[in-house]
């Protein structure tokens, strides 16, 4: 099964950064990638990104 990810900008990938599993996610550091998102935007998985959510509530 594909796994399926999300992009995530700062500031909240800062926050996502002191998850244990981010070494999981995958820094878009490419021209295009920072051009659209930023310098500082991860792709992260949605399980991840749900898990997040649900930990917030």
């Amino acid at each position: 099964m594909e796994r399926k990810y999300y992009v995530i900008k700062w500031p909240l990938s800062q926050e996502l950064m002191e998850m244990e599993w981010f070494d999981e996610c995958v820094l878009l550091n490419n021209e295009k990638a920072i051009k659209d998102f930023g310098s500082s935007a991860y792709l992260i998985p949605e399980e991840r990104l749900k898990e997040f959510i649900e930990g917030l509530r």
